[in-house]
């Protein structure tokens, strides 16, 4: 009897291959949110370790300039060294000047870009979203810097185009939603506005399956949607359409005078003035204690959005005084941005001039936690319109999809801002009823 040969019966058999990442990037004017994907998997990837995103303020403190944290630490403390909102200026005479310093949007750029070359060793290939606001110039701006960088730049596309992308193939392949979305107003009575992380993706369950209101069956998911971003050079809305091969982006309207920077800094006045009223100090008479208050802002808002009581903790040399503020004060805050934030909205909407109203409205992760803006949406929407709130990795996860067609070949590379094909439906996709997931409070 032989001995059988089991290392050359081993050998024979092809190495199993694990399916590549892909990556995708979010990147506007206020931070750089990285995520890798695989199985049907999203994973976020640190790019400033332990922070999960990468801060797009610079510092001009140093004898060089310097991306992320250490330019948030002097926003407030020394707001003539930071440098923030310079993505929107690409291609503008725009110039900060400090000390030893001085340079443009471009050369801030470059340091940025150069600072994720460094996060980004390991990726072989990445898709990147992009704010609407970006003309097809800033763009191409930005891809010429990023090659300067040597970046694994594969494409871009405009962040509500990617979105709305996504939406279509989860809808279409039956995957989970990174929506949360607030119940249809059928009814007089009050809806909930705020949604915990916890509720993506949505549950799926029969109850909670309503049938799509475009009534033309192109397929899966809505047919005109409007996607709200914001960061720290503007406000912006994009309308999205759906057609029988393909997504249409219609132009983006943006209002910089309504951008991320302005709700924090309503949102600094008003907290300081409570404070004054609680123990006569003021927090902007401290430039240590304005920073320090200026960077509870971000975990504030997301307990806002969670519907959760915010605590803060302010400090100074000589003093301290917490403040716990609930939802509906956060609301009154910024009431009138948030009005004007929705009265952009509709002028988005009316100049689009449609027959019917849009199906839904997503707002990104950032837009859902100033206070107030959902609210406000959901109120003065029509009740044929659901407001949405994306989960914080939506966009990068959309740009991952992305990735995926540009490494197939099957996507011309460079940026997509107007439109986007769509593939084609399979058989049990085709015939069956699109369905939109709504999240009860």
């Amino acid at each position: 009897m032989g001995w059988i040969n089991w290392s050359s019966r081993k050998s024979a058999e092809p190495p199993r291959r694990e399916p590549a990442h892909l990556f995708g990037l979010d990147l506007d004017a206020t931070r750089a949110r990285l995520v890798a994907l695989r199985n049907g998997q999203i994973r976020l990837v640190p790019l400033e370790p332990p922070h999960g995103e990468l801060a797009l303020a610079i510092s001009m403190e140093g004898r060089t300039l310097s991306v992320g944290q250490v330019g948030v630490a002097v926003t407030r403390r020394l707001p003539h060294l930071a440098c923030q909102g310079y993505l929107g200026h690409l291609g503008a005479p725009l110039e900060w000047k400090a000390a030893r310093h001085r340079f443009d949007a471009a050369t801030a750029t470059q340091t940025l870009l150069d600072r994720l070359k460094l996060a980004l060793a390991d990726v072989e290939g990445l898709s990147v979203a992009l704010p609407a606001y970006l003309t097809m110039a800033q763009v191409k701006r930005l891809t010429a810097l990023a090659e300067k960088a040597q970046l694994p730049w594969r494409g871009s596309a405009a962040a509500a185009l990617a979105l709305a992308f996504d939406g279509y193939m989860r809808s279409l392949h039956n995957e989970p939603s990174m929506l949360a979305v607030l119940q249809p107003r059928v009814t007089p009575e009050p809806l909930p506005t705020h949604f915990p992380e916890n509720v993506v993706p949505l549950h799926r369950s029969p109850r909670d399956r309503v049938a799509s209101r475009s009534g033309t069956g192109q397929g899966p998911g809505p047919n005109v949607l409007v996607v709200v971003e914001l960061d720290d050079f503007a406000f912006s809305a994009t309308l999205v359409e759906l057609h029988p091969e393909q997504l249409r982006c219609g132009p983006p309207i943006h209002e910089p005078r309504l951008s991320l920077r302005i709700w924090k800094e309503r949102l600094l006045d008003r907290i300081s003035d409570r404070c004054v009223r609680l123990c006569r100090r003021d927090p902007r008479d401290s430039a240590v204690a304005e920073q320090a208050l200026y960077e509870q802002l971000d975990l504030a808002l997301l307990a806002y959005r969670q519907g959760q009581r915010a605590e803060l903790s302010v400090r100074s040399e000589h003093w301290y005084q917490d403040i716990s503020l609930a939802t509906d004060e956060w609301e009154g805050f910024c009431a009138g941005l948030a009005k004007q934030a929705v009265d952009v909205i509709h002028e988005l909407i009316e100049t689009a001039r449609l027959t019917q109203p849009p199906t839904m409205i997503w707002l990104t992760h950032t837009a859902a936690c100033m206070p107030g803006l959902a609210r406000q949406l959901h109120q003065h929407a029509t009740e044929r319109t659901a407001v949405a709130l994306l989960h914080p990795d939506a966009i990068a996860a959309a740009a991952g999809r992305l990735d995926q067609l540009w490494r197939l070949d099957t996507l011309p590379r460079g940026h997509l801002d107007s439109a986007l094909p769509l593939p084609r439906k399979p058989a049990s996709a085709a015939t069956s009823d699109p369905v939109v997931r709504e999240e009860r409070g």
